[in-house]
């Protein structure tokens, strides 16, 4: 049995739910890296309660992602802060491994796009 060992979105996350987002992670920096014209940092989550885990510009565009497993939860607060981005015209994404696709998709037409 694998005990709860941290809370996260409400959730207890079991040691493989750690492992299966920390392995994901890896795939969204991996993605950002290979992007021309792109920046992005990653957000210590105990030092600003809510931001998103990625900050990212991409050719001249602000992008919020918030990086979860297929089954995490976003807090109230994220989803306040996430929903102000495009408020302000920027992009903000909840990225799943099950929209991973989409999210490389829309980034990649994004960081090559002449007229933004």
């Amino acid at each position: 049995r694998i005990l709860p060992i941290w809370k996260k979105g409400g959730l207890l996350m079991d040691d493989m739910a750690q492992k299966e987002e920390t392995v994901f992670r890896k795939k969204v920096d991996d993605f950002l890296d290979s992007l021309p014209k792109t920046f992005h940092e990653s957000i210590q989550q105990t030092s600003i309660s809510g931001s998103a885990d990625k900050l990212i510009c991409c050719n001249g565009k602000f992008i919020a992602a918030e990086i979860k497993t297929n089954d995490g939860l976003l807090e109230p607060l994220q989803e306040h802060k996430l929903s102000k981005v495009e408020k302000a015209n920027g992009k903000a994404y909840v990225v799943r491994p099950k929209n991973f696709n989409d999210f490389k998709r829309d980034l990649t037409r994004i960081a090559n796009s002449k007229f933004l």
